[in-house]
């Protein structure tokens, strides 16, 4: 059989899986009599993958809510800590700040003072 007749037979058959269709080799198999030994296998692994992908996991329900309770007070702690106000740093700051304005103050008058005078 060609290998194009096959992709598209392929294809086709896995959109089918893909729409929630299962059982769909039979059907492909009765359309193309001649290459079904060659066609079956894999037209049975494709449905065996899509029942794989089709089977879900659902956690416990208290999993869930343990789950929820941890993550939220793990972005609490997160959130309090990055929005913490140090009131050592600020005032250190401030500090810093107002000190850097007063000697910036003090070379501004000393600077005026000497530029005032008149040259002997």
């Amino acid at each position: 059989m060609d290998d194009d007749l096959v992709t598209e037979i392929l294809a086709a058959h896995a959109d089918r899986l893909a729409a929630g269709e299962s059982e769909q080799a039979q059907v492909f198999l009765q359309l193309f009599p001649v290459s079904a030994t060659e066609m079956e296998p894999l037209l049975r692994l494709a449905e065996e993958v899509a029942q794989l992908f089709r089977t879900t996991h659902v956690p416990d329900p208290t999993f869930r809510d343990q789950l929820e309770r941890d993550l939220l007070a793990q972005h609490r702690r997160a959130h309090a800590t990055s929005w913490t106000w140090d009131a050592g740093r600020t005032l250190a700051a401030v500090g810093v700040g107002g000190a850097a304005v007063a000697v910036a103050g003090l070379i501004v008058y000393w600077r005026g003072r000497n530029a005032s005078r008149p040259a002997a």
